[in-house]
């Protein structure tokens, strides 16, 4: 119960800094390149890094490695995104969705998961 109770608090922290930065600089100009900072920093992967680590280091390369992963195919989200946006935004939207959507039914359907 004590780890919930601590992951609980280290996770509203984190949110409660990511609401705070959100709310302060709302009317910066820069205000969404704030956002997406905050959003790609490690804050998420040091949390999730520090639940995982009380099963030992195996567990915590798991980790790294999918989220390693993930990131990699963010990536190619992003880029994908910047190169063609001049798109209609519905449809690049819509794009990235398919993409999500795709992505995530092949982790699951080939068990992606089960591996390193």
């Amino acid at each position: 119960m004590n780890n919930i109770i601590l992951d609980a608090a280290v996770g509203a922290i984190l949110l409660g800094l990511f609401s705070y930065f959100t709310e302060k600089y709302k009317n910066n100009h820069d205000y969404i390149k704030i956002l997406a900072f905050l959003w790609a920093s490690p804050s998420v992967f040091f949390y999730i890094l520090a639940i995982s680590s009380r099963n030992g280091t195996k567990s915590m390369n798991a980790l790294a490695v999918h989220a390693l992963l993930g990131i990699i195919l963010t990536t190619i989200a992003i880029l994908f995104t910047i190169y063609f946006i001049k798109l209609n935004s519905i449809l690049l939207i819509s794009i990235n969705f398919i993409y999500l959507f795709t992505i995530m039914v092949l982790y699951f359907y080939f068990k992606v998961y089960t591996l390193f």
